[in-house]
């Protein structure tokens, strides 16, 4: 047989696995030179940030991608554990995920239909308020907005979350931990973590794990436990994905939970040291030897400690003892700035600025909580722009097509044709943002069914309403006020009881009648 030439990183090996048998002394030198060598080739390479040194931070671990680990190994269920952790036992954790639903689903956000028969429009959207909206559950607690508070909350909580579109028009809501893959079934080729797919990672079903059983009272995920196969087109799944090749979501806690453990562990310490300080913790200095017990015996000849403190007592030290006072001096003088550090960091990845985290705004004027409640509402804005197309959007369609096909609204080829009006939020100075939206509807930027929206209110609603209540008001007599402030003159014009009008003088008639007088 032909001898085979070793390889010079094999040879460098066997060399080195020599020097470390001979001299492990030496082996070890020559391991702290190549270390060396290594961080110190930053000067030479086009992309310095991609060594990893002791410096710079640990090398991704390159066995297997992070990505994988998510959806193959246990790391999404564990992050989904943790995270329902905090909002059970945290209120930081608690108070984020409220915000969240307050700003983005409020009271609910609601369709509104857009064919060209207005009739036909109406008649749908009164479907849609009398009949799916109340009857939407299939558990009977909520209706179709609680639906969209709660899936908003679980999708930040979880990452991800499933609705189940039922033959009876309902919705079952499928949690994350809910959606688990058959037993030895994890991660395959066309499989990921209870979602088949195709080639190309479309979804093609779902393995939903059916309530009542062992599995979701213990939440141990790997038993056998049955499930139960949903196709894709009876399933509306939400999901929040960071990469173009993921499929599972991924919890908005991720990035945050060190810092929640830590805020949470200083002020436990700081907490404590202030109990301790309140107990009046004190210490005697002595000049007694050690090992000499420092005992007294009472009137009835039992053995108690020398001395201890009472209320309004007074005390004769013996010669050599000295009182000290336990005076932890906590919380430091920067506390609150490095605790509204850390709740920063923590409100960045749910677009809240520390002022609406901590719902505290006495160190901002109007400017600064302005411009921070504008970044949120745009956090906010695209949280239910998510909810509306992966969510609201598909029970709309879904719904008016049921109506279409038993005959209760007639068809039309502009049926898919609607908006969705999501809630606003509320002026931080209402003078000023009406003066901008009255310049903005002049100058042609906004229309005023803009500025209702931007309120998730609906400008048709308004206007039916304002129609009655100005003929309400003429058939009264009451007269328009406005204030002062409108774009607009206020009409002078008076009604007579016989139902003329009289038309108030201009500014021109009655200058002219005071200089006739004159």
């Amino acid at each position: 047989m032909r001898n085979r030439r070793k390889s010079p990183s094999s040879w460098g090996q066997r060399i080195e696995s020599l020097i470390s048998t001979v001299s492990p002394q030496w082996a070890a030198k020559r391991q702290l030179w190549r270390d060396y060598k290594h961080e110190t080739q930053f000067s030479s390479d086009p992309y310095r940030n991609a060594n990893a040194t002791r410096i710079s931070g640990p090398a991704p671990s390159r066995s297997t991608s992070a990505d994988y680990n998510l959806e193959s190994q246990d790391s999404r269920i564990n992050m989904v554990d943790r995270a329902r952790e905090l909002e059970r036992n945290n209120p930081i954790a608690d108070g984020l995920l409220s915000r969240c639903v307050e700003n983005v689903v409020s009271n609910g956000i609601k369709p509104q239909a857009k064919t060209a028969d207005k009739d036909w429009n109406k008649l749908a959207e009164e479907l849609w308020e009398q009949e799916f909206v109340p009857n939407a559950d299939v558990r009977g607690f909520d209706d179709f907005y609680g639906l969209q508070s709660l899936i908003q909350r679980s999708l930040v909580r979880d990452g991800d979350i499933g609705a189940i579109k039922l033959g009876n028009g309902q919705i079952q809501l499928v949690e994350a931990d809910q959606i688990a893959a058959p037993h030895g079934k994890r991660y395959t080729k066309n499989h990921v973590d209870g979602i088949d797919t195709d080639s190309r990672g479309k979804p093609l079903a779902f393995y939903i794990v059916e309530q009542n059983t062992p599995q979701t009272i213990t939440q141990n995920r790997r038993d056998h436990a049955p499930r139960k196969k949903i196709d894709a087109e009876d399933m509306i799944f939400m999901a929040i994905r960071k990469r173009a090749g993921q499929t599972r979501g991924v919890t908005r806690f991720a990035t945050a939970f060190q810092y929640f453990h830590q805020a949470e562990r200083l002020m436990h310490a700081v907490i404590t040291a202030a109990r301790m300080a309140a107990c009046v913790g004190l210490f005697i200095k002595s000049d007694f030897p050690p090992g000499v017990p420092q005992t007294a015996t009472d009137s009835d000849g039992n053995a108690r400690d020398k001395w201890h403190l009472e209320p309004a007592m007074v005390k004769y030290l013996e010669r050599g003892e000295e009182i000290g006072q336990l005076t932890p001096h906590q919380p430091g003088t920067n506390f609150d700035d490095f605790m509204s550090s850390i709740f920063r960091l923590i409100g960045l990845p749910f677009g809240q600025p520390l002022e609406l985290l901590m719902m505290d705004y006495s160190r901002t004027n109007y400017s600064s909580a302005r411009a921070a409640l504008l970044q949120a509402y745009r956090s906010f804005r695209i949280d239910q722009n998510r909810l509306i197309k992966s969510f609201c959007r598909p029970c709309y369609l879904w719904q008016i097509e049921r109506w279409m096909e038993d005959g209760r609204l007639p068809f039309r080829d502009d049926w898919k044709k609607h908006i969705w009006v999501p809630p606003g939020w509320t002026w931080i100075d209402p003078l000023k943002e009406i003066q901008a939206d009255f310049m903005a509807v002049d100058a042609g930027f906004k229309s005023l069914s803009d500025v209702a929206m931007s309120q998730g209110r609906d400008w048709l609603e308004i206007l039916e309403q304002r129609g009655l209540e100005v003929g309400e008001r003429d058939r009264l007599m009451i007269p328009d006020i406005r204030s002062s402030n409108t774009r607009d003159p206020r009409d002078e014009s008076v009604k007579e009881p016989d139902g003329s009008i009289e038309e108030a003088p201009s500014h021109d008639e009655t200058k002219e009648e005071d200089s006739d007088e004159e």
